[in-house]
């Protein structure tokens, strides 16, 4: 994660020829292209790709003259966002004056960069950017990065674009652990599988002693509202000096998705699971390479597809010792079939704990384990656990007024049994 923060900027031209010209400055620094023929490669311009355009309203912004996009994300065709930083000023001793910024794109036209509403006042040492952007659908996307106190304390914030309009950004609180207030803390990774239901990933640390230690985060937005960040569970197993970090963050649904970083500075990668809300106990990538020189560097990247299965990246030492690049899938959940039985058609309103809810889960392979919710509606009737595929709940006395009730099971799923839902059974509840 932290050499990801270091700040570079890529300059793109296509000139009228087709031709590319490409330049890089490390903050601070100032970077004059001026290509001769001889040195320009021609190239065919893909013709699907437009002519790249300079981000509305950033050279107003940019007096530094030190902007970037560090990540984008698209709902669907012409309708996407971006963000990234900028400087407000020029590379000083004490602070790059970086800020974050926000752009949307709605019906292929860009509009105007606007700095996140809220982190201006709290990015008092001037260190702060957008490090990733996840758009669930048009004008609905969530972002994530860091902004750095006047203590110069890093810390994590998400930021809401609901309706097409930004939000004030909102600091991600730490664990625990460093009681709540770490002295440096970053979302590395954010992904929205559908709007105002996302999850990010990062770190957040503080110095013990004399040296810092870091610790991996997750945390859920469900309806619109960010929870409390969490440790990755389990992640402390991995760690040996003190440091670990989230890269990446994939959903393949709310409440279903994946995370991957590094432990231990680089010497080894972990991935952990989300399932029906609950993110389970990290673990360590195996080493392809079952040498002294064959440990995993880290997830760097990760991706999954609605079915749950997910596909991630990153890079490892062979016994060169050489780095290479390894990939790593996750196969798809077994699929589930939910059926669930009523021991009574009607009951006696006051006396709905004499009935007895039912439900056989079976998967392929193996009984699925869990919990299975009982809804009528959206009012949730009971709560069963399985054993063996089964299990069985009462309702509580008065839980359902008189009238007739189509109820049904809900299954959340894990990593290995995918989530499903039984037919209605009808309930009716005497006066």
């Amino acid at each position: 994660m932290r050499r990801r923060l270091a700040v570079l900027t890529a300059v793109l031209s296509i000139g009228a020829a087709g031709t590319v010209v490409a330049g890089a400055a490390i903050a601070g620094t100032a970077v004059k292209t001026t290509p001769t023929a001889s040195a320009v490669p021609s190239v065919a311009t893909a013709p699907a790709w437009r002519t790249p355009e300079v981000v509305p309203g950033i050279t107003a912004l940019n007096v530094g003259r030190n902007a970037m996009v560090d990540s984008v994300s698209c709902a669907s065709a012409g309708n996407c966002a971006a963000g990234g930083r900028y400087a407000t000023a020029p590379l000083s001793p004490r602070t790059d004056n970086l800020q974050p910024f926000v752009v949307s794109e709605v019906k292929g036209v860009w509009g105007t960069a606007e700095v996140v509403p809220g982190t201006a006042a709290h990015n008092v040492s001037g260190e702060s950017g957008i490090l990733s952007v996840s758009c669930a659908s048009a004008g609905n996307c969530d972002a994530g990065g860091y902004y750095q106190t006047g203590n110069f304390d890093r810390q994590a914030f998400v930021v809401n674009e609901t309706g097409g309009t930004w939000g004030t950004a909102r600091e991600i609180a730490g664990p625990g652990a460093f009681g709540g207030s770490p002295t440096e803390a970053a979302v590395a990774s954010v992904s929205c599988p559908a709007a105002g239901n996302c999850a990010a990933g990062g770190y957040y640390g503080a110095a013990v002693g004399n040296s810092e230690q870091h610790r991996p985060f997750v945390v859920n937005e469900t309806g619109g509202t960010w929870r409390t960040a969490e440790e990755v569970p389990e992640a402390a197993a991995l760690l040996k000096l003190g440091w670990a970090e989230v890269n990446a963050v994939s959903c393949a649904s709310p409440g279903r998705c994946s995370a991957g970083g590094d432990y231990t500075g680089g010497s080894g990668g972990f991935l952990v699971d989300e399932s029906a809300g609950t993110w389970g106990a990290a673990h360590a990538v195996p080493p392809i390479d079952h040498s002294a020189q064959g440990n995993v560097f880290g997830i760097e990247a990760l991706s999954c597809v609605p079915t749950g299965a997910c596909s991630a990246g990153g890079s490892f030492v062979d016994v060169a010792p050489q780095n290479q690049a390894f990939v790593i899938d996750k196969l798809a959940p077994r699929p589930t079939r939910a059926v669930l039985s009523l021991s009574a058609a009607r009951v006696t309103h006051g006396h709905e704990q004499a009935e007895r809810v039912s439900v056989v889960m079976s998967g392929s392979g193996a009984a699925p384990a869990g919990n299975v919710t009982i809804k009528a509606g959206k009012t949730v009737v009971c709560v069963l656990k399985l054993a063996s595929g089964k299990g069985s709940c009462r309702p509580t006395a008065t839980r359902l007024k008189a009238g007739t009730y189509h109820l049904t099971a809900a299954y959340g799923g894990n990593a290995d049994f995918a989530p499903s839902v039984s037919a209605a059974r009808t309930l009716t509840v005497l006066k």
